[in-house]
């Protein structure tokens, strides 16, 4: 973190210590401290880092250009991440791929200037890719990455808005070995039958569709049926078209170990039942915000879960002391493992709870998100239709002496000069100065300050 550095690293400290070091450094990782680095660092690294196996330049200014110098003199190079790069687009990572044959693991993600051109040179040797955020990436990139890397295991493309469903068939047909699969947020081209073909993917383990509101209870199923070694299933925030049907699938990967089911609000407690009666070998379950879980289901998981690591109920109101009493019970004694449950925004009262003698750790933070609730216009009053006729009568009772349940509408910050002008008995001597109308800020910081 180069904390003894008062004014940061520099080009010329980072130099500095290269010079001395440089020989021997297999692994330099500059993220923490980008800020006063230029493209220069590039010239120190590649005149001084010949043997460099692993290097992390983001948030560094590095150009293409720069990027050309190290690829020729850090041939060794297998792993590389620039994350977050303006500089850079598909003719600089060009010349890394060619500079580097033997790269194993990459990572370009939040890169908003490639379109995927740069992967026609791209090492055989992949495994990793890492492309979250590059929204200009094209079927055509993908592409040539199935062409030419046959050994992948790991590729991470969320929220790659330019993509289609040709891309899942590129995938599909070509990246046999593909183990991981994330594919967060929405994709305005993809569509529900281009996800079915994940299926397809025979050796996945991993795969994370949090937030994609295109998928839906059969690309579950599919992945179920074709899939059978997944062991982590991230579907949060797909309360669209996700319900107790294609997750009540899933108890056909008797592997899962991880699964997150967020912000579903049509997740009934039996379907959770059957997965805590199914899913043996389960070590973490999140359910943060899910309307549909209530003591009973979390119970049964306390009853049958036993390899359960981590639990995070964040935010669901009906679960209380009773479940949680439950898994203090079920986690009492010499064999039990250690188990962490998060119980933010619940009903749960810990001060009413001794878990000594147990395994349980509560954890009472409230790690659910509020934008991603479903139920979250809850909260808002709902709005009123009413006639012409009803309108003007409210407009009439609004100005009429006594009116005490309607005001007419004034704007905000606006103060009202008369105690008369509402013609109310029980506000005499109610000082106007201290009424914020429309809750304006400013004239509630002065309100705050008298």
């Amino acid at each position: 973190m180069f904390q003894g550095f008062t004014k940061g690293l520099t080009d010329s400290i980072l130099n500095s210590l290269l010079l001395r070091c440089g020989v021997y450094l297999r692994t330099l990782d500059l993220s923490a401290s980008p800020q006063l680095l230029t493209d220069l660092c590039a010239d120190s690294i590649s005149a001084n880092c010949p043997n460099l196996a692993e290097l992390n330049v983001s948030g560094v200014s590095v150009t293409e250009v720069s990027l050309r110098t190290i690829a020729k003199a850090c041939p060794k190079l297998r792993k590389f991440i620039q994350e977050r790069s303006f500089y850079v687009g598909d003719k600089g990572l060009t010349w890394l791929f060619q500079g580097c044959p033997t790269l194993e693991r990459v990572d370009i993600q939040s890169n908003s200037r490639i379109v995927g051109d740069c992967f026609h040179s791209v090492p055989t040797t992949l495994k990793y890719l890492d492309l979250d955020h590059c929204t200009k990436l094209t079927d055509l990139g993908i592409r040539k990455i199935g062409l030419r890397c046959k050994h992948l295991t790991e590729l991470f493309i969320s929220h790659c808005k330019s993509l289609t469903d040709q891309s899942l068939v590129n995938i599909t047909q070509n990246l046999k070995k593909l183990k991981a699969l994330r594919m967060e947020g929405s994709y305005t081209q993809i569509t529900t039958s281009g996800l079915k073909k994940i299926g397809q993917l025979v050796c996945l383990e991993e795969v994370s569709f949090a937030q994609n509101s295109t998928v839906d209870d059969e690309i579950l199923i599919q992945c179920a049926l074709g899939c059978p070694n997944l062991a982590h299933i991230d579907v949060s925030g797909c309360y669209k078209h996700v319900t107790d049907l294609g997750l009540q699938a899933l108890t056909r990967c008797y592997d899962l170990s991880y699964l997150n089911i967020s912000y579903l609000s049509h997740v009934s407690d039996s379907c959770v039942e059957s997965l805590a009666t199914r899913l043996g070998k389960l070590k973490t379950l999140i359910g943060r915000v899910c309307s549909g879980i209530t003591d009973q289901a979390m119970m049964t998981f306390a009853d049958i879960c036993y390899d359960l690591e981590l639990l995070d109920l964040s935010g669901n109101f009906d679960i209380s002391n009773q479940s949680v009493e439950r898994f203090i019970a079920t986690h009492t004694g010499e064999n039990s493992k250690p188990l962490t449950i998060v119980l933010g925004g619940t009903s749960v009262e810990p001060e009413h709870l001794d878990t000594s003698g147990s395994s349980i750790t509560l954890n009472m933070y409230n790690l659910s998100m509020p934008h991603l609730k479903v139920d979250r216009e809850i909260m808002l009053p709902p709005e009123e239709s009413s006639s012409d006729e009803e309108e003007e009568e409210l407009e009439s009772e609004a100005v009429s002496p006594g009116m005490k349940h309607y005001q007419s509408v004034m704007a905000a910050g606006a103060e009202i000069t008369s105690d008369t002008e509402w013609g109310d008995p029980e506000l005499d001597g109610f000082d106007c100065d201290d009424y914020l109308i429309g809750d304006d800020p400013l004239e509630e910081e002065r309100w705050s300050m008298f």
